[in-house]
This record gives C-alpha cells, sequence and structure tokens, in this order.
C-alpha cells in the first residue's frame, strides 16, 4: 500500500529534496568474491533518514524494504540525485 501512495506522490516531491541530500559513493573491490557485483555503493542521507523513520513508525520492516518502495518511484520521476556525483 505505501508503495502505491509512493508512487502517486512522486512527481509532487520537491526536486531538491532528495538531491540536495549529502550522497556518498562508496568503491567497492570487484575482486573479492563477497563484492562480486557491487563495485559501488551509493548513499543518501535524505533517503536513509526516510527510510529509518518509515522503519520507526512501522510502515516497513527493514530499510531494504523501505528502500523498494520509495527509490524506484523517485527514479521514473527523475528525483534521485544526478549520476555525475559517481565521477
Amino acid at each position: 500500500m505505501f508503495s502505491a501512495f509512493m508512487w502517486a506522490i512522486a512527481e509532487h516531491v520537491s526536486d531538491h529534496l532528495i538531491q540536495d541530500g549529502e550522497t556518498t559513493v562508496e568503491n567497492r573491490d570487484p575482486f573479492r568474491s563477497d563484492q562480486a557485483l557491487l563495485t559501488s555503493k551509493l548513499e543518501n542521507a535524505m533517503l536513509r533518514q526516510t527510510a529509518n523513520a518509515l522503519q520507526n513508525i512501522g510502515l516497513v520492516r527493514t530499510a531494504h524494504e523501505a528502500y523498494v518502495c520509495i527509490i524506484p518511484a523517485l527514479s521514473c520521476a527523475s528525483k534521485l540525485p544526478n549520476e555525475s556525483i559517481v565521477d
């Protein structure tokens, strides 16, 4: 139900709300067996805070579940930080 809500409001989220949050890039070693498919990890402070809040109020059980609800909708609405931060 929450995922449907996110899809409904994603276009109305302020462009700066997520993009102004600090986004960090963590490069990983692609030759380590436990990280073979994970060469970079992006983390945005505003998305992390939102995922934690959703967990704390009981809408989702895990941060992963929260990200699965919010990231696709925000991505489709072009509300996520620009890929140029990876450069």
